[in-house]
C-alpha cells in the first residue's frame, strides 16, 4: 500500500465576535499573534500558520500593536503566516453576490499592504453555500473551495467537483468531514499518536487519494509551539504506513491534485444538514438585523455606486475611493456568519446596529452631496418654481409612486453675521408668500405627472454649505404623492410650478371609503372577517383568492441557530373580533386599507418547553394594504408590537396553483427548490422547509402564479396543501438562547448555552413586502423586474442651488435600459483601477440571451473582465454598440473606459 501523507495545517478559526464581544476577542487575538510571531521567528522548522481565511484580523491586531507591523509583514511575506483571501469569513446565503465580490477585493487590498495572501476559496464555517459559489470562486481567480457544512449523505468522498448553474464554471471542492479542528490541541505521547492514526484512517477511507488534511487548531486557539516535536515523534513511532507533514493549504492542494482520479460532479446549493449542523434557523434570527443589512447594502449597490459611476462618465472627480473602502469595510464587518446570522450574544448585535447607523448616515450624506454636484453640471436656462432630481435605479422602465416634500418660496430668516460673530434673525422683517393653491409637475420630456397633494405647511429649511455657516430659510412645504412615468435607468429632472387653480385633491387626510374594499385596474381587495385575512380578486383572470395574508404564528422551542417546533404546538392568527378597518384614498392614485387589531399570543413556552403557555398576551398589529393606479401589485406594510416570546410569526399567501418547486433570488441568480421535503434516515439537523431569498420569491406554473417581493425579509417557505401551493414569509423568529441541547430538530449543541433575551425581538417592528398574481411563468411576465421595482424605488431630491433654472441633466447611464429583462444589472460602479466604470450583469434566462447596447459617447474602450476586474479581452465597439451574449446563469463583467 502506498504511504498516506497527512498534511497538517496549523491554524486558528477566528470568529471576530460571537459568545464574547469583538473587543474581548481582540485581546485574545493580540495574545495569539504576539505568541505566533515569537514562534515563527525562533522555531526554525515551524512551517506556517494559517491565520484563518480573512485579513481583517491583521487590521484588528495592528490597531493595538502598530509597533509589530514590520515583524508581521515579514512573517506574511515569507509565508510563515498566511491569511485571506477574504476580508471577513461571511455567511454566504444572507449577503448579496456583490458583497462576496467586495469581500474578496477588500481582502486583496489588505493583502497587498501586508502580504500573506492565500488565494484559495477557504470557507470553513459558512452555514450553507449558494449554487452560484463555483462561478463566484472562479470569477475571483480561484479554482478550489475548502469547507465543512452543507454536504448531503450522497457526497461520500472528500474530493469532488461542484458545477454552478452556468456550464462554464466548475471547481474542485475539498470537504472537511470532521470539521476544521480534527487535530486540535495535540499533546506529546501515545494518546495523540492513537488519535492521529484514527483520524488519518477515517479521512483516508473517505478520500479519493492517499493525501489527507489535518487541521491543528480550531476556534480561537493559539499556535502550539511544540507541534514540530509532536509531529516528529508521531513519524518516528507510528506503526502505520502514515506520514504527517507540517504544511500549507497550497502545498496540500498541489499534492492532492497530482493524485486525483475522475471525480463525481455535484450541482445545486449545499444546504444539507445530513452530516453536520447547517444551523438554518439563522435565516430569520434577529430579523431587524437582516432588514438593516438589506437597506445599507442595497443603498450602496443600487444608488450610491451607480450615482458615482454616472459622475465618472460625466468627467467629474468623485473623490469616492476612500469613502467606498470605508463604507464597504463597515458593511462587511457585519457579514461574518456569527454576526449577520444573529447567533451571538446581545452585546454583539447591539454593536452591529451602531455600525449600520454609521453606514446609513454616511450613505445618505454622500448621495445628497452627489446630487448637488450633479446639479452643477446641469444645463441652465429655464425657470421653474422648484425642481426635483430623480435617480432611477432599475432597468425595466416601470412606473413608480413616490411621496416627496417640495419647498417653495424660500426666504432667509437666519444667518451668521461674521462681522459681529452672531446669528442674526430676520423673520420679523419679512412677509412670506401665501401657500400656492396647487402645483404642476412636469418632467424633462414635458410630460405632466399625475399627483396628489397630501399636506401643506409653513416651516423652515436649513441650508448647509461648506463656504459659510448654516442658513435658515422659511418655506412653503408641500408634500405630494407622484405617480412617476417609466424612466430610463439613471438621472432625470422634474420641474415644479405653482398654480392658482384649486387643486383637485385638497391637502390633509382623506375621507374613509364608501365601500369596504380597495381596488385598481388589476385587483379588488377586501377583508374576510371569517378568515381574518383578505379576499383578492385578480381582475386579469377573474380568479378569487381567499386567505390572502393570513397570519400564522407558531411556537419556537429552538435557539438562535435552529428553529424547533414545540412537541405540542399551537397556531394563532388574527381574530376578526379584534379588528377595525379604515380606508384612505390619495386622489385616484393610491388606495389604502388599514387593518388594526391585536394578536392574542401565548406569553412564552411552558416551563418544560414542550408546549406554548396558556397565558395569552396582546400584541398590537397594524396592516396597511395599498393599491396604486396602473401598478400590478399589492403592497403591504405591517407594524407589529411584539410582546410574546418563543414564537415564529409568518404571513401566508395562496398561489392559486399547485407546483412542485419554488423559485427565489440569491447571489447572482434564481434558485429553484423542491417544495416537498426528503427526510434522510440519518441527519444532524432536520431538513427545514424554510429557505433564503434576496427579495424575490415565486411559485408558478406555465399558466399562473404568485410572485412576492420582500424588503430585507430573508426567509420564506412553500407548502403544498388543500390542492394549491402556499407561500409563507417569515417576519420574526423569537428565541431566548444562543444555543440549547434539547431541540427536536438538531442533534447536539450548536454553540454555547447562553441566554440572549434580546433575540426575542420584543417591541415594535415594521415589515414591507408585496405580492402580484400573474399569468404564465414568472419569466414571461418579468415578475423579477416588477419585484425589483418594489424593492428599489426611485430616489428623489430637491435641487436648490440652480433656483429652478436647470433645463436638463446629462444621463449617460440611460443605455442600460436597453437590457432585456432576462439580463439583470448587478453592479454599476467606478472601476477599481480608476479608469472608468464597471457594469456587471447576470442572466436569469433558461436559454442563451443576447443584447446590443448603444454606448454613451463618453465610452471609448470596453473590456470584459473577471469578477476581480482583471481585464480578459477587449470588446469591439467600433459601431458604437456593445454586443452581449450570456449563457443561462452566466455572470459577466465589463469595464467601460472613459
Amino acid at each position: 500500500m502506498k504511504k498516506v501523507v497527512a498534511h497538517m495545517i496549523c491554524h486558528t478559526h477566528w470568529d471576530r465576535e460571537w459568545y464574547l464581544t469583538r473587543e474581548v476577542f481582540r485581546t485574545k487575538l493580540v495574545r495569539l499573534i504576539d505568541k505566533l510571531l515569537d514562534i515563527v521567528e525562533t522555531v526554525p522548522d515551524y512551517v506556517s500558520f494559517m491565520l484563518d481565511g480573512q485579513t481583517i484580523v491583521l487590521e484588528d491586531y495592528l490597531a493595538i500593536r502598530p509597533e509589530n507591523s514590520e515583524r508581521l509583514k515579514s512573517a506574511l511575506n515569507k509565508g510563515k503566516i498566511l491569511c485571506g483571501p477574504w476580508y471577513i469569513l461571511p455567511d454566504e446565503l444572507l449577503v448579496s453576490g456583490e458583497a462576496h465580490v467586495r469581500n474578496y477585493l477588500m481582502g486583496l487590498k489588505v493583502s497587498s499592504v501586508y502580504g500573506g495572501h492565500m488565494n484559495i476559496g477557504y470557507l470553513p464555517d459558512s452555514f450553507g453555500h449558494p449554487e452560484q459559489m463555483p462561478q463566484i470562486i472562479t470569477g475571483l481567480g480561484m479554482n478550489t473551495m475548502i469547507f465543512w457544512r452543507g454536504t448531503s449523505n450522497a457526497m461520500t468522498k472528500t474530493e469532488f467537483l461542484w458545477q454552478s448553474p452556468y456550464s462554464g464554471s466548475k471547481i474542485l471542492c475539498i470537504h472537511m468531514p470532521a470539521g476544521y479542528g480534527n487535530s486540535a490541541r495535540l499533546i506529546p505521547g501515545e494518546s495523540s499518536k492513537r488519535r492521529l492514526e484514527e483520524m488519518i484512517s477515517t479521512l483516508h477511507e473517505k478520500s479519493n487519494t492517499d493525501v489527507v488534511l489535518l487541521l491543528n487548531g480550531t476556534d480561537h486557539l493559539t499556535a502550539q509551539e511544540d507541534i514540530v516535536d509532536i509531529v516528529n515523534e508521531f513519524n518516528r513511532n507510528t506503526q502505520q504506513n502514515y506520514t504527517v507533514k507540517l504544511s500549507t493549504m497550497a502545498d496540500y492542494l498541489d499534492d492532492v491534485k497530482k493524485e486525483l482520479p475522475e471525480l463525481e460532479i455535484f450541482t445545486g446549493e449545499f444546504r444539507y444538514g445530513d452530516r453536520s449542523m447547517l444551523l438554518g434557523g439563522t435565516l430569520s434570527t434577529r430579523m431587524p438585523l437582516k432588514q438593516r443589512n438589506h437597506l445599507v447594502q442595497k443603498r450602496m449597490e443600487r444608488y450610491l455606486e451607480p450615482i458615482k459611476a454616472l459622475q465618472k462618465l460625466m468627467g467629474m472627480d468623485t473623490g469616492f475611493d476612500g469613502y467606498s473602502t470605508y463604507i464597504w469595510k463597515k458593511i462587511l464587518e457585519n457579514h461574518p456568519h456569527d454576526s449577520i446570522c444573529g447567533c451571538s450574544i446581545d452585546e454583539v448585535h447591539r454593536e452591529m446596529f451602531t455600525r449600520f447607523d454609521c453606514v446609513d448616515q454616511l450613505q445618505k450624506e454622500l448621495i445628497d452631496r452627489s446630487m448637488k454636484e450633479l446639479e452643477r453640471k446641469a444645463e441652465v436656462w429655464g425657470k421653474a418654481d422648484a425642481q426635483l432630481i430623480v435617480f432611477e435605479p432599475v432597468q425595466d422602465r416601470l412606473q413608480d409612486y413616490v411621496e416627496v416634500e417640495v419647498d417653495l418660496d424660500p426666504i432667509m430668516v437666519q444667518e451668521v453675521d461674521f462681522s459681529i460673530s452672531k446669528i442674526v434673525d430676520y423673520e420679523d422683517q419679512i412677509q412670506h408668500p401665501d401657500m400656492p393653491a396647487g402645483l404642476v409637475f412636469k418632467d424633462e420630456y414635458g410630460r405632466e405627472i399625475q399627483h396628489v397633494i397630501l399636506s401643506a405647511e409653513k416651516t423652515y429649511y436649513t441650508y448647509l454649505q461648506d463656504e459659510t455657516a448654516p442658513e435658515v430659510y422659511k418655506v412653503n412645504r408641500v408634500k405630494a404623492g407622484l405617480l412617476l412615468p417609466d424612466y430610463d435607468y439613471g438621472v432625470h429632472l422634474i420641474n415644479v410650478y405653482k398654480t392658482h387653480e384649486e387643486e383637485r385633491n385638497q391637502a390633509g387626510r382623506y375621507p374613509a371609503a364608501l365601500n369596504d374594499y380597495i381596488e385598481n385596474e388589476y385587483y379588488r381587495v377586501s377583508f374576510n372577517s371569517a378568515m381574518g385575512a383578505l379576499d383578492v380578486l385578480d381582475k386579469k383572470t377573474g380568479r378569487l383568492h381567499t386567505g390572502v395574508h393570513r397570519i400564522v404564528d407558531k411556537g419556537d422551542a429552538g435557539d438562535e441557530y435552529t428553529y424547533s417546533w414545540p412537541l405540542n404546538d399551537s397556531v394563532y392568527g388574527l381574530k376578526s373580533e379584534k379588528v377595525s378597518l379604515s380606508f384612505e384614498h390619495k386622489g385616484d392614485i393610491c388606495s389604502e386599507m388599514i387593518i388594526r387589531g391585536c394578536l392574542e399570543l401565548p406569553c412564552q413556552l411552558s416551563d418544560d418547553r414542550k408546549s406554548r403557555s396558556h397565558d395569552l398576551i396582546s400584541s398590537e398589529i397594524e396592516i396597511h394594504v395599498k393599491l396604486l393606479k396602473g401598478v400590478d401589485r399589492i403592497d403591504f406594510r405591517t407594524v407589529f408590537n411584539n410582546r410574546a416570546k418563543d414564537h415564529r410569526l409568518q404571513v401566508e399567501f395562496p398561489s392559486g396553483v399547485l407546483v412542485k418547486q419554488s423559485s427565489a433570488s440569491g447571489a447572482f441568480g434564481i434558485t429553484e427548490r423542491d417544495i416537498d421535503l426528503i427526510i434522510p434516515e440519518q441527519w444532524m439537523e432536520y431538513p427545514q422547509s424554510t429557505h433564503p431569498n434576496h427579495g424575490f420569491v415565486d411559485t408558478s406554473s406555465e399558466e399562473y402564479g404568485l410572485s412576492l417581493a420582500a424588503l430585507g425579509l430573508t426567509e420564506f417557505e412553500a407548502e403544498n396543501t388543500d390542492s394549491q401551493t402556499f407561500v409563507r414569509l417569515t417576519l420574526l423568529r423569537c428565541v431566548g438562547w444562543l444555543s440549547r441541547t434539547d431541540l427536536l430538530t438538531r442533534k447536539g449543541n450548536g454553540g454555547w448555552t447562553i441566554e440572549t433575551p434580546e433575540a426575542q425581538c420584543l417591541g415594535r417592528d415594521e415589515f414591507e413586502y408585496s405580492i402580484m398574481y400573474h399569468e404564465g411563468d414568472w419569466r414571461k411576465e418579468n415578475s423579477y423586474g416588477r419585484c425589483d421595482r418594489k424593492i428599489h424605488g426611485v430616489y428623489v431630491q430637491q435641487l436648490r442651488d440652480s433656483q429652478g433654472k436647470a433645463l436638463s441633466i446629462d444621463n449617460p447611464l440611460g443605455f442600460l435600459s436597453q437590457l432585456p429583462s432576462e439580463i439583470r444589472l448587478s453592479a454599476v460602479k467606478p472601476a477599481e483601477n480608476g479608469k472608468g466604470i464597471i457594469i456587471r450583469l447576470f442572466s436569469i434566462a433558461k436559454e442563451p440571451v443576447s443584447a446590443s447596447l448603444s454606448l454613451p459617447e463618453q465610452v471609448h474602450e470596453v473590456y470584459e473582465t473577471n469578477l476581480k476586474e482583471d481585464r480578459i479581452k477587449r470588446q469591439d465597439i467600433s459601431s458604437g454598440m456593445l454586443n452581449i451574449y450570456l449563457e443561462p446563469s452566466q455572470i459577466i463583467t465589463y469595464e467601460l473606459e472613459c
